[in-house]
């Protein structure tokens, strides 16, 4: 019988290898930059979903180094109301304006993971592609639409803690920045000769449940 293969009536065999991870993340997030080029929002949060697949493991489980290839699926939302300027007749009235900007993404992300018992730290470095999103309403900026599609890059680490054998908790910090094309920037009278930022680097930070088999 070949090892690691369940028996009987198809029950679970708690020595068959867990070789699959699906996590679900839910994260903050922070537009990287300098400030006075940078259009807002600044702040904002983030959620997706990764899922891995071991590829190369050494040692033995409690003591092991192995190397995950990893599919991230992320969604990032930078949204906010900034005041606006507006002359009528009867003078300058300031008003509030939305402002919403949102990364897309998808990235394979290779990951070293040290098996230490119920702890696993990790680290990964990886591409993939990003849709950028970022609308304004009528201010200084517009009213503007921008898409971007780009080549993004993302190195990011971790840690998890399992609960039992097939769940686990853990915390996530994620580095991304666009690579190709140079990002589209707002040009315009209203500002001058200054060029805006859009889509720039961005991180986030969050926490993560895992499910293995």
């Amino acid at each position: 019988m070949a090892p690691g293969l369940a028996v009987g009536g198809g029950g679970d065999n708690d020595s068959a290898p867990l070789n699959h991870r699906v996590t679900v993340h839910a994260a903050g997030s922070a537009r990287l930059g300098q400030a006075p080029k940078d259009v807002p929002p600044r702040l904002g949060y983030g959620f997706g979903a990764t899922f891995g697949r071991k590829l190369w493991a050494m040692g033995a489980p409690g003591s092991q180094v192995a190397l995950w290839g990893n599919c991230e699926l992320f969604h990032d939302r930078f949204s906010d109301h900034h005041g606006v300027a507006w002359d009528t007749s009867l003078g300058a009235v300031t008003v509030s304006a939305p402002g919403l900007l949102s990364q897309t993404s998808f990235v394979f992300l290779p990951v070293v993971a040290f098996d230490l018992g119920r702890v696993s730290p990790w680290v990964g470095a990886g591409l993939g592609f990003s849709l950028g999103y970022f609308h304004s309403a009528p201010s200084a900026y517009g009213p503007v639409t921008l898409t971007a599609h780009e080549l993004v890059g993302r190195v990011a680490a971790g840690l998890d803690v399992a609960l039992g054998r097939r769940f686990a908790l853990g915390v996530r910090v994620g580095y991304s920045s666009a690579l190709w094309p140079e990002e589209p920037r707002l040009r315009g009278p209203a500002f001058g000769t200054k060029e805006l930022i859009t889509f720039g680097p961005w991180v986030e930070a969050g926490l993560n449940f895992q499910f293995r088999f």
